[in-house]
């Protein structure tokens, strides 16, 4: 864990962290909060920060989580929102990309370590206030490092809608190339956690994937192999040490787009022979494109922090509930980024004809049915 001080950020960086914890602390009272956490990436010190002819600029977000034993009422939330969003507005690193999460969630939630999002928030998070006060349960939730699996297949559903929605909706280049190799960095996330290697950091995955690679990618080609180390090294290098030619360059995005969907397929394909316990593409591919239940979804595969966000914002539990051909949408979104990258899909044959597209609505349903972590706050960049 760290603390604000030790990651090597800009003092105007710094300086909007506190004045957002500050917002926070004051609406949930002190005395009511257990810890306040700044996680994802921005807690680790591995944000985003792009020199640009402009200025500097923030690519990604910064994410909050305020453990907590009140609940706020709506007219405070939405108090606390309008601060924020003031915040926001007058920040100098503004980009597109770049916005606030946060979430204000009871301290149960300290016993669900069992998913990717909750064991990199409590174990490499920058703490803004308080203490993490784990007890012997907590303690051997993460001594033992369970992580569900379908938690882990959803890295590569989750990650998969963030470079479609970035490469439909992002406006600048920057932004739709930082989607992509912000969200293939975590294709190696998935790999690791599957093999049972808990690294919450970009940099140190890579560092170990370059000393293990042909140990945890047993079934890949030499050369396969190679190439993913190069790639996953440069979407690294470029998630830390951000360079503006490179975020600008059309065919850079494009070369990255194909190499982000060539690894995507290969790696689905080797959790779907695990999965499925299937032998090769197409009997692989048929059975995740028509039997439910590789993604977890539903009130079981969110668990108490989700379902506690949706309370929040007044999702229908009945909405949530309904059989929801995930796996499909996968396939299509898919398909749909190998139409904008020119690139041939193995996925391409198995889906034809099937009787369901993709428009906006589906689209919207998807994002409200999967992103419900928090309460996402975003001010466009000036001009």
């Amino acid at each position: 864990m760290f603390r604000l001080e030790e990651l090597n950020y800009p003092d105007t960086l710094k300086d909007f962290i506190k004045q957002i914890a500050k917002v926070l602390l004051s609406a949930c009272g002190k005395e009511n909060v257990v810890v306040l956490l700044l996680t994802g990436s921005g807690g680790r010190g591995e944000l985003t920060i792009l020199e640009t002819p402009g200025g500097y600029e923030i690519l990604g977000d910064l994410e909050f989580i305020v453990i907590s034993t009140k609940r706020l009422s709506i007219l405070r939330k939405n108090i606390l929102k309008w601060i924020i969003e003031d915040k926001i507005r007058h920040f100098p690193f503004l980009s597109e990309s770049f916005h606030v999460d946060f979430s204000i969630v009871n301290p149960e939630v300290l016993k669900e370590a069992n998913t990717v999002l909750m064991w990199e928030t409590l174990t490499n998070s920058c703490i803004l206030y308080g203490n993490l006060p784990f007890d012997n349960i907590q303690k051997q939730h993460l001594g033992e490092r369970k992580i569900r699996l379908k938690d882990i297949h959803n890295i590569l559903l989750y990650r998969h809608y963030s470079v479609f929605w970035g490469i439909r909706k992002c406006k600048t280049h920057q932004c739709r190339f930082y989607s992509v190799i912000r969200n293939s960095l975590d294709l190696l996330t998935a790999i690791l956690y599957k093999n049972g290697i808990f690294i919450p950091s970009y940099r140190k995955r890579y560092d170990y994937l370059k000393k293990h690679s042909f140990e945890i990618l047993p079934h890949w080609k030499k050369e396969d192999i190679e190439n993913f180390v190069s790639f996953i090294g440069k979407c690294t290098f470029l998630k830390l040490e951000p360079l503006y030619e490179s975020f600008i360059n059309d065919q850079a995005l494009y070369d990255m787009l194909e190499k982000y969907l060539f690894f995507s397929e290969m790696i689905l394909l080797d959790f779907l022979k695990d999965f499925f316990k299937c032998n090769n593409k197409i009997e692989c591919f048929n059975k995740f494109l028509n039997t439910r239940g590789f993604f977890e979804k539903g009130i079981n595969g969110f668990g108490f922090l989700k379902f506690f966000i949706w309370n929040i914002k007044n999702i229908p539990v009945s909405f949530l509930a309904r059989s929801f051909p995930i796996e499909l949408l996968y396939a299509l979104m898919h398909i749909q980024l190998c139409e904008k990258a020119n690139y041939k899909s193995e996925l391409l044959q198995e889906i034809s004809g099937k009787n369901i597209t993709l428009d906006e609505k589906m689209i919207e349903r998807i994002y409200k049915y999967y992103f419900p972590y928090a309460q996402h706050l975003k001010i466009n960049k000036r001009n």
